[in-house]
């Protein structure tokens, strides 16, 4: 994701997508939107699947990814608090602004 050439629409559902998508499910894309705009990919806005397709589905609008991962797997990640991931957390939570690097967490193989 972090250089995806000419695929970034392949890494989600673009926002064109999403748009359809709502208005034939009789779900207001604004709000879809404000809940789920996940990924800005060059030009392209992309939206995790999941979220989306569990909003359309179930008609309700919810974090549908906490269900993907459990607090106590996540919790040795942030205890080991690499590159200020603990306090980056902690002001996510207290709805303060984050900027993440994403070039910082690449491993070379």
């Amino acid at each position: 994701m972090v250089d995806p050439k000419d695929l970034n629409e392949y890494f989600g559902f673009t926002a064109k997508e999403v748009y359809i998508q709502s208005q034939k499910h009789n779900m207001n894309y604004a709000e879809i939107e404000k809940w789920y705009d996940g990924y800005l990919l060059g030009d392209c806005h992309i939206y995790n699947p999941k979220s989306v397709v569990g909003a359309l589905t179930w008609k309700s609008l919810k974090n549908y990814w906490t269900g993907t991962e459990t607090y106590e797997a996540l919790k040795a990640y942030i205890d080991m608090n690499f590159d200020g991931l603990k306090e980056a957390i902690t002001e996510m939570l207290g709805n303060l602004p984050c900027k993440i690097n994403p070039l910082k967490f690449l491993r070379n193989f």
